[in-house]
């Protein structure tokens, strides 16, 4: 048989034992949620950084838009203008 000594004596190791362990547990959390912190802090600093980089993308998409918008239409009228000139010539060396 177990004394009522040896009994306590094992429920205080015990207890003592969880005080530990419940101490461990806590610290290993506190630390997980500092990292878990640290790394939403850095996905939303990528994240924006990506924002940032999306929104200069587009800017360019619309400046190289322009610029060949502007090329299209420059080109449109020297084709005209050319058409315009090899039209007048041929009725002219026709028309003799």
């Amino acid at each position: 048989m177990i004394s009522n000594e040896m009994l306590e004596a094992s429920v205080a190791s015990i207890r003592t034992n969880l005080t530990d362990l419940k101490a461990d547990v806590r610290a290993v959390a506190a630390e997980t949620k500092s990292e878990i912190k640290t790394a939403v802090a850095r996905m939303d600093d990528q994240f924006r950084e990506l924002r940032q980089d999306i929104r200069e993308l587009r800017d360019e998409n619309r400046t190289l838009r322009d610029k060949l918008n502007a090329n299209y239409s420059s080109l449109d009228k020297r084709i005209d203008t050319t058409r315009a000139s090899l039209c007048e010539k041929f009725d002219g060396s026709t028309a003799r």
